[in-house]
């Protein structure tokens, strides 16, 4: 299929409703312009009481269901994992049970971190039955759980490579709130955050368009 106007594709992100990520969480965009920011000191702080969040916990808003927390996985993949695979771009956690960041989230779909390089997303959420959503008669609602976990990966493989929430088009790399949220929005990267993507690890863009033609 020809691309006629990419105007079609790349739509500017839609204004967010009540319970959409941009409407709870301010994010101040990201360019792919680069500068060099003054240095600064650095003092030692005396060690502060600091308290470790349990690893697992129940669901506020979903009683009996476990959770794991984030956070503490993608710390282990960092200190355990990634030291023993030095080779690996990226490394990312799949797990079938909800997860969590933190208290200020009740859950979250993904996580990762763009230092490290590692991440971690829960299918659970994207499972027609655990949202109750309605399937067309034989449809067991795999393809659609695919859909939806292949979204996060994208989305947290980019966190990955340094690309922040997009703000200026409707994107995968979009903050997301809510699983409606997540259908609604698309697969693929806009024109900013794929320059992004090939500036962090190079490739040709024709040629990925060519090859995506062939999937």
């Amino acid at each position: 299929m020809a691309l006629k106007n990419v105007d079609d594709y790349w739509l500017p992100i839609n204004s967010p409703g009540p319970s959409d990520w941009l409407a709870n969480e301010h994010e101040s965009g990201q360019t792919c312009k680069i500068k060099t920011l003054p240095s600064v000191d650095i003092n030692t702080i005396e060690n502060i009481e600091t308290r470790k969040f349990p690893g697992d916990q129940y669901a506020p808003d979903t009683p009996g269901l476990l959770q794991y927390n984030a956070s503490q996985i993608i710390s282990w993949l960092a200190k355990i994992y990634k030291p023993k695979n030095p080779k690996a771009i990226c490394i990312i956690a799949i797990t079938t049970q909800d997860i969590y960041p933190d208290e200020k989230f009740s859950f979250l779909f993904g996580l990762a971190n763009i230092t490290t390089q590692v991440g971690v997303f829960s299918f659970l959420r994207y499972d027609p039955l655990f949202n109750g959503d309605i399937l067309n008669q034989g449809d067991d609602g795999s393809n659609l759980m695919l859909h939806r976990a292949c979204k996060v990966m994208t989305h947290e493989i980019g966190h990955m490579f340094g690309i922040k929430h997009c703000i200026y088009h409707e994107c995968c790399m979009n903050g997301i709130n809510h699983i409606q949220e997540c259908q609604n929005k698309p697969l693929y990267y806009c024109a900013i955050c794929l320059r992004k993507l090939q500036h962090a690890i190079g490739f040709d863009v024709l040629e990925r368009y060519q090859s995506l033609t062939q999937i």
